[in-house]
């Protein structure tokens, strides 16, 4: 299982296997089917079956059983990956304008 972190804005998911915490499952059951193994009674693997397409956004962490295509390894990485600071552009920003009657 691959662990992806994303770094773009928003990931689109619409098949194979997630694996994910209880609380991202719990959002997206809409489009999961839980791999819940016999015997089981409290937990499952934190496994699921992609059925519908769902996405992930800035900053999540997920396991995916899928290679991350050219147009997805753009906007996440290895969840292992240091996380890279954001270049500074070098430019100040203005101050801010006076709101309301002069």
């Amino acid at each position: 299982m691959n662990k992806y972190r994303v770094i773009g804005a928003y990931v689109s998911v619409s098949s194979g296997i997630v694996e994910l915490t209880k609380a991202q499952a719990g959002a997206r059951g809409y489009a999961l089917t839980d791999l819940k193994k016999p015997g089981e009674l409290i937990e499952g693997t934190g496994q699921y079956a992609v059925e519908k397409q769902t996405g992930f956004k800035l900053g999540e962490v997920f396991g995916w059983d899928e290679e991350a295509n050219k147009a997805l390894a753009q906007v996440i990485v290895d969840a292992d990956a240091p996380v890279a600071e954001v270049p500074s552009t070098g430019k100040k920003k203005a101050p801010a304008k006076p709101r309301g009657k002069k």
